[in-house]
């Protein structure tokens, strides 16, 4: 390995992992607890304590007025009595405002609890895609050593094969550098999910998180489609509270009106109290209310659309992956096979046959790169499932076979 490689390995571990204690293997059970735990799931359920607030806002009704005012001020300067007010406006709510406010409310509630479950599986997801990374590059690290190795071990005899044995070497180093760098990166990630849990033991995967094998969770009602319902909910929940706000408020005020004494000689009166009372209702002449209507209308239209093909979208969505990852699983078992055979076929050929033994090992090289790319792809097919199920299928940390 080039001095700066190992410098900058040396860096990352120094940094991220621990650096000086023995790593512990982890499996990826004992990883998804681990980060189900992380501070940023907290900090995002948190969040949500404000929409319980608005629940208990949304039940709040309007507050009293306090009135005061002069409502006959005499400016003729011939000594008429004023009359002094002072009361309470009150605003009743009507067309179930207050009801539909809650309602609305907890809609809204409703929603940010399911977007919290797609936020946890999509970070959980995330996690277990950096799990399997460090797992399948271990695995790659482990069969270009042993690559190096194989290819070292063939005795050339002919300068010109010796070149050709330098060569893929030198290709291999340059690929296990990469890949070393790679690791490194990964680990650094991986520990920094479980930081919050293990301190600073350093952690690696004692296996990977989604094997090749065909085993998917049974189809459940995804994560995804759940939370486009409760958005539809919130959409209708909005349209109802747009109809009992059209509704109007009636307005009560009550109160006690002070009526000065009159001095003027013409009609002199004593002062006096007198109870007051008067009620406001709004009157509606603009057309507004009705295009209003028309506007929800064509809301919750697109609103029972929306649910629908969300549904569809869902599900043919989920029966495309399971298709995928089933496909995917049979090349995969193919190219294993291809490994097996190639090995098979290597420990056939004589020492006496450096060309042939050396072009051979290479193509196995290939034949491996492709069953990790194809493993890769697998991952990712299921980890979309995982977000839409939030199960994670039970595997054996075991090493495919046709590995070293």
């Amino acid at each position: 390995m080039k001095p700066k490689y190992f410098i900058l390995i040396l860096f990352f571990l120094a940094n991220t992992a621990g650096f000086g204690q023995p790593s512990v293997r982890i499996s990826a059970e004992n990883f998804l607890a681990a980060v189900s735990t992380h501070p940023s799931i907290g900090q995002h359920a948190d969040a949500m304590e404000v929409l319980d607030a608005s629940v208990d806002i949304a039940r709040v009704s309007p507050d009293p007025s306090l009135v005061l005012g002069n409502l006959s001020g005499d400016v003729s300067g011939i000594n008429m009595p004023h009359q002094l007010f002072v009361g309470f406006n009150y605003t009743l709510e009507t067309g179930g405002k207050r009801k539909q406010r809650v309602r609305h409310a907890k809609a809204e509630r409703n929603l940010a609890g399911l977007e919290h479950v797609v936020f946890v599986n999509e970070f959980k997801r995330d996690a277990l895609l950096v799990f399997q990374n460090c797992w399948v590059l271990e695995q790659q690290i482990h069969e270009a050593n042993q690559l190096r190795s194989d290819l070292l071990s063939v005795r050339i005899n002919d300068t010109t094969l010796l070149l050709k044995q330098q060569l893929l070497v030198v290709e291999n180093e340059r690929r296990l550098n990469e890949l070393e760098i790679r690791y490194v990166k990964a680990t650094a990630e991986l520990n920094d999910l479980v930081h919050h849990a293990f301190g600073d033991q350093p952690v690696l995967p004692d296996g990977w998180a989604w094997s090749y094998e065909g085993d998917v969770p049974a189809k459940t009602n995804a994560a995804t489609v759940e939370v486009t319902r409760a958005s539809v909910d919130v959409l209708k929940e909005e349209v109802l509270l747009s109809a009992s706000n059209r509704a109007p408020d009636l307005s009560f005020t009550l109160g006690n009106s002070y009526i000065t004494r009159a001095t003027n000689q013409e009609a002199p009166s004593p002062s006096y109290n007198a109870l007051t009372a008067s009620v406001t209702i709004p009157l509606k002449f603009s057309n507004l209310n009705n295009a209003s209507r028309r506007m929800d209308a064509l809301r919750l239209q697109n609103v029972r659309s929306l649910e629908v093909s969300a549904v569809e979208e869902s599900d043919n969505a989920w029966m495309e992956s399971v298709r995928e990852i089933n496909r995917l699983t049979e090349s995969f078992s193919q190219i294993n096979m291809v490994i097996g055979l190639q090995e098979k076929y290597i420990a056939k050929i004589s020492a006496e046959e450096p060309l042939l033994l050396l072009t051979e090992l290479n193509q196995l090289n290939q034949y491996r790169t492709q069953r990790w790319h194809v493993l890769e792809n697998i991952a990712l097919q299921k980890a979309e499932l995982f977000v839409r199920s939030g199960i994670l299928p039970p595997v054996e940390p075991t090493l495919v076979s046709g590995s070293h």
